[in-house]
């Protein structure tokens, strides 16, 4: 399953606009019609849907302990690898529903995603055959990542306890794509362009926790040791900038464990029905496992040749933020 690329995009700005325009439009009484940040009582469930803007923090990092080899006479061979994603920032911005019933059970549905944003992705150690670049990446490349794309939808149960608490479940799938290019050595020196590399992420997590309830705030916490990640990270170097000459594809499948906590506090602004809601989340993800590479050889003077080597990768992965909800009652 793939997003278009602008669909984050359009997201975002459609919450921003809509953070922006809520106080003066509660005011106004003329957008009655608006579908976010509204509620309505549906006899018996109350639906509110709403809309989140913010800022977020993320680092990531992967390492693969392969047996270094030299797989032949290529650009590239068999190697172990580090990557590193350091604090990097971007705006995020979400829409959902949230449906609850007299009964205490409620439902929630929603959809984040980023504006899109260039990176910059270190790799202390990467596949590069030192004996055929002649060590010109040192070993330590910086690559200049773009069309950075993140996205999620989540989805659950809630089930209300006492008046202040409620227990909640549901699924999260979550997607992360990030394109590394023009790799430079650590004293700046050295550009490689045609050595490209990409990684993705596909993580699902059904997850389950509890919320705390009070008059302007809620607070909820949530984990799992079944969330499951698929990661993929190939390096390539290519002849002319299009045809491959060596493939070191790197990849972890596995399960892991997930944390997080959100608190949300909300206040009511004056002479309106309008309410704003401040946010601030903070997630965890760790997996650990067997891993692979896969190093290929297309050199078209020789026959294709192939290498399959294994050894123990993790990924690790945390995010911080804040933002703007907004929610006006009709």
């Amino acid at each position: 399953m793939r997003c278009n690329p602008s669909v984050p995009r359009i997201l975002w700005l459609a919450c921003l606009i809509l953070l922006v325009a809520t106080p003066n439009a509660a005011l106004a009484q003329g957008w009655n019609w608006l579908p976010f940040g509204s509620s309505f009582d549906l006899g018996g469930f109350k639906a509110e849907t709403f809309a989140k803007a913010g800022y977020q923090r993320l680092g990531l990092n992967f390492d693969i302990d392969i047996p270094e080899r030299n797989a032949g006479v290529g650009f590239l061979e068999l190697s172990p690898v580090d990557l590193n994603l350091r604090n990097e920032y971007f705006w995020v911005g979400s829409v959902g529903v949230n449906v609850q019933s007299a009964s205490g059970f409620g439902a929630f549905l929603s959809v984040e995603g980023n504006l899109r944003k260039n990176f910059t992705v270190q790799t202390p150690i990467e596949p590069e055959n030192a004996a055929t670049l002649g060590g010109l990446l040192l070993r330590g490349a910086s690559w200049e990542g773009s069309g950075f794309e993140w996205w999620n939808v989540d989805g659950g149960l809630t089930l209300a306890l006492p008046s202040w608490a409620s227990l909640v479940g549901g699924v999260r799938w979550d997607h992360l794509t990030l394109k590394m290019g023009n790799p430079y050595n650590a004293v700046n020196e050295y550009a490689l362009d045609r050595y490209q590399a990409d990684f993705r992420s596909k993580v699902i997590i059904p997850y389950f926790g509890f919320q705390l309830l009070g008059q302007s705030y809620k607070a909820t916490f949530i984990g799992s040791p079944f969330a499951s990640v698929q990661f993929k990270l190939p390096f390539v170097f290519v002849n002319n900038g299009v045809q491959p000459i060596d493939e070191a594809r790197y990849k972890l499948f596995t399960t892991g464990g997930f944390l997080e906590g959100t608190v949300d506090y909300s206040w009511k602004l004056a002479a309106t029905p309008a309410y704003l809601d401040l946010w601030a989340r903070a997630n965890w993800m760790r997996f650990s496992a067997t891993g692979e590479e896969l190093f290929s050889n297309f050199d078209t003077v020789t026959p294709l040749t192939q290498q399959l080597e294994s050894g123990k990768a993790t990924l690790s992965r945390y995010t911080y933020g804040f933002g703007l909800s907004a929610n006006l009652a009709f």
